[in-house]
């Protein structure tokens, strides 16, 4: 049996009636007969009983009625999530994101997109600054969202090839950050700090394996000051560097919305720097050949700054 031969039956156990059944379906009462028959003749069952005056389910006809509703809702269904597919309302995403600022904008970004198309998939996992371009560059994910330093060149290495789009989604301020109960943080309390008052302090760093990016800016923003850190320290991740501050084994330059997980003990110092070295743009980045329909949707939202 084909879908047009149940949907002609179910037509006509539905009117009752050929004649019925073929006006609601728009073709002539001998195609209607026709595809009957030939389902009848297919499954070597009558379906219905009929004579001049009546048209009649038999017990088969009616538990094959019955199935037949299910499988044509079915299939409305398929066909509908298929075309949702196609457009890109339905799917799955793949974002990676920079753990810095994410308590702020990022369950914005993604309550506002779940509200919006809550049939696509969104795949959100955290990771270091380094594995973002080269996972966004090899496919692995469909939209990053990291720091713009350094995101370019990072993407060029890889393949020469690499086209991709950013939208800015906010500016970081970098911050010196000391234990609370240290000489240097009583003395500079809620002022800005200048970065040569740090040249003689042991420098904690996330190392360069896991943050690149950020700890080659840690080294030429010390340099572009006239000094270079004294490097003591340099765990895989950004959360032990806040430990290890507080601990008082060092100093760390990091950025403001780290005081999200800082301890109390810690105090974030903004830092008297050109703006160039001050501020860290966030953005969102995504390869302009992405194939993925739904994903048009999200850089849209982005883009719009909803």
């Amino acid at each position: 049996m084909d879908i047009r031969q149940l949907k002609y039956f179910v037509a006509v156990a539905e009117k009752l009636s050929f004649t019925e059944a073929a006006k609601s379906l728009y073709v002539a009462q001998s195609a209607v007969s026709q595809q009957i028959s030939e389902l009848e003749k297919k499954l070597g069952i009558p379906l219905f009983n009929r004579n001049r005056r009546s048209v009649k389910l038999t017990p088969a006809g009616n538990v094959l009625y019955c199935e037949a509703i299910g499988l044509l809702k079915r299939l409305d269904e398929v066909q509908e999530i298929t075309m949702k597919a196609h457009l890109g309302y339905k799917g799955h995403l793949r974002i990676g994101y920079i753990g810095y600022g994410d308590r702020t904008w990022l369950p914005k970004i993604l309550n506002q997109f779940h509200t919006k198309y809550p049939d696509v998939t969104l795949e959100v996992n955290r990771y270091h600054q380094g594995e973002l371009t080269k996972a966004l560059n090899e496919d692995a994910l469909d939209l990053v969202i990291t720091f713009s330093f350094g995101i370019s060149e990072s993407l060029e290495e890889l393949h020469n090839q690499t086209k991709i789009e950013t939208h800015h989604i906010c500016t970081e301020i970098l911050c010196a950050v000391l234990a609370s109960d240290s000489k240097l943080a009583k003395e500079w309390v809620n002022k800005t700090i200048p970065l040569k008052a740090l040249a003689k302090e042991s420098f904690i760093i996330q190392n360069r394996h896991e943050s690149p990016q950020g700890f080659d800016k840690t080294l030429q923003i010390c340099t572009d000051n006239g000094f270079s850190p004294k490097i003591v320290n340099t765990p895989n991740l950004v959360q032990t560097v806040l430990v290890l501050v507080e601990a008082h084994m060092g100093v760390a330059l990091l950025p403001s919305s780290l005081k999200d997980y800082a301890g109390p003990n810690l105090t974030f110092l903004e830092l008297d720097v050109k703006a160039e070295h001050r501020q860290n743009d966030i953005v969102a980045a995504w390869k302009t050949g992405n194939m993925n329909p739904s994903l048009s949707y999200l850089t849209k939202l982005i883009s719009e700054g909803r």
